[in-house]
């Protein structure tokens, strides 16, 4: 796999570093925000080598918004964790949004490819 040009490789070394802090989050979801953090940093490096990635970031951050619900039971405290977490985990589809933009004068250009 290192000699082929695919991003594979990347992309699972990002989801699972993703998975990996999602899980550390989940165990104590009091106190580790640097865990979601992390995992955020992983999926906004996961939406940014393939398209896949940008699934599964609107998939974790449903999931932690739940979690965070759940653990709480408070909507304002839940609210605040998921912005925070959305801001890194979305950051890497700004940047791409940003650059079809620039590029293709088109934000969404992406989407379009295939349809």
């Amino acid at each position: 796999m290192q000699t082929m040009a695919l991003s594979e490789v990347l992309f699972i070394c990002f989801t699972l570093g993703a998975m990996y802090f999602l899980l550390q989050w989940l165990k104590n979801p009091t106190k580790s925000v640097l865990q979601l953090s992390f995992a955020g940093a992983c999926l906004s490096g996961a939406s940014l080598t393939r398209y896949e990635g940008i699934a599964l970031t609107f998939a974790a951050t449903i999931v932690v918004f739940i979690i965070t619900l759940l653990k709480r039971n408070s909507f304002k405290v839940a609210e605040g964790i998921t912005i925070l977490f959305t801001t890194i985990a979305f950051f890497g589809l700004f940047l791409w949004c940003l650059y079809n933009a620039a590029i293709y004068h088109d934000p969404i250009n992406w989407a379009k490819i295939y349809a």
